[in-house]
């Protein structure tokens, strides 16, 4: 079964609901990508996607975060052996292919997480793939809004 990850945001519902309190991860990101791409993930993969957080890691759309302000960048930003460990932990490498919606920053840290995961547990590398490699953030909007529009998964 294939997993797709897709990226948190710098907008989030505290912005606009200072006192929201927790909330599931599906509903925190708002900004245009972030939620872009989550509408994607529940169109093409309702039951297989993860929004992987700067703070928290590979997050399941129904488990609820506190309010934070790191991102993807931050020296602050979870690390890449927790990534790593979550990836062993949370079971992620039961799912192939590993679909990227997600801007370079993000991708790069998925990529090495399934990569390094699957090493460490001596398992072939996952199919890891990355459709939006390469475009900018205005025709990720487009290709992602056009997909669902289209009921057509990016190849």
């Amino acid at each position: 079964m294939p997993l797709c990850i897709v990226p948190c945001g710098k907008k989030k519902i505290w912005d606009i609901k200072p006192d929201q309190g927790r909330t599931p991860a599906r509903e925190a990101y708002i900004g245009p990508f972030a939620k872009t791409c989550i509408q994607y993930a529940e169109h093409f993969y309702q039951n297989s996607y993860r929004i992987l957080s700067a703070k928290y890691g590979f997050l399941k759309p129904e488990e609820e975060i506190e309010n934070y302000d790191i991102t993807c960048g931050d020296p602050e930003a979870i690390d890449r052996d927790e990534l790593i460990q979550q990836v062993i932990d949370k079971d992620l490498l039961n799912y192939n292919p590993i679909i990227l919606i997600c801007g370079a920053c993000y991708r790069k840290k998925a990529r090495d997480a399934f990569v390094k995961a699957a090493q460490r547990r001596g398992l072939p590398e996952p199919q890891i793939i990355t459709p939006l490699q390469g475009k900018g953030i205005g025709q990720m909007l487009r290709t992602l809004k056009e997909a669902i529009r289209n009921n057509a998964p990016i190849e």
